[in-house]
């Protein structure tokens, strides 16, 4: 059974790719071959094993030879890992968005809205409206404050989508976390001179990491919150 959950996990990743590199770029993504990102070769079927076919190619295209990104084994292995792993069916449905927003949002600094939407949607099985609201409220001041240059409004609808879901007091501690982490990986980053006061840090993938963090590790996080806040 588990076997059989991680293989179904590849192909969805797979088809995660697929969303990933076309959906920003306003391709179709229903339909049309899958082609090499850099001789536009069209991609026989065993071409496109999830992982697989990465290895067997050396990490190369077949036609051209040009490098296969990383990002395609590892968005299906995460896909596999996150079929075993996690809690429930809406908890995968769930984990495999923010995947796929997480990339997105590194790659391309942006937050495709039909993703928030559908995050949304699936916050309506237990729905936080107060917490949602709270949540985007204070990412809507940041914004606002700062005239976009902190955090995009992909951000603010992101986080309201969190909150709808997660409620309270698990929505706010995934921004706090998302907010702590953006700050030590800036840090890092000032001090290896990879980065500036003014560069754009991807806080949409720090949210998802951290709504994924908060999906498997709720329990123990809630535990701390409660006995740190009951001394």
């Amino acid at each position: 059974m588990i076997a059989l959950l991680f293989l179904a996990g590849l192909f969805v990743g797979s088809f995660l790719n697929v969303l990933i590199y076309r959906i920003p770029r306003a391709q179709q993504f229903i339909a049309g071959r899958s082609r090499c990102p850099h001789c536009q070769a069209t991609l026989a079927w065993y071409d496109l094993i999830p992982v697989v076919s990465f290895l067997l190619l050396r990490g190369h295209c077949r036609y051209c030879h040009a490098r296969i990104s990383l990002r395609y084994p590892a968005v299906e292995l995460a896909s596999g890992l996150i079929f075993v792993f996690a809690p429930s069916y809406l908890a995968i449905a769930v984990l495999e968005i923010l995947l796929v927003i997480a990339i997105i949002d590194y790659e391309h600094l942006i937050i495709p809205d039909s993703f928030v939407i559908i995050l949304a949607l699936l916050g309506l099985w237990n729905p936080h409206v107060f917490t949602a609201l709270g949540s985007a409220g204070f990412f809507f001041i940041l914004w606002a404050i700062s005239k976009g240059r902190w955090i995009g409004f992909g951000d603010v609808k992101l986080a309201g989508a969190l909150g709808l879901f997660f409620g309270f007091p698990s929505g706010p501690l995934v921004i706090y976390l998302a907010i702590i982490s953006g700050g030590i990986l800036g840090a890092f980053l000032l001090l290896l001179g990879k980065a500036h006061r003014k560069t754009a840090l991807p806080f949409g993938t720090l949210l998802a990491i951290a709504a994924g963090t908060m999906m498997f590790f709720q329990e123990p996080i809630l535990r701390v919150f409660h006995s740190y806040f009951s001394l």
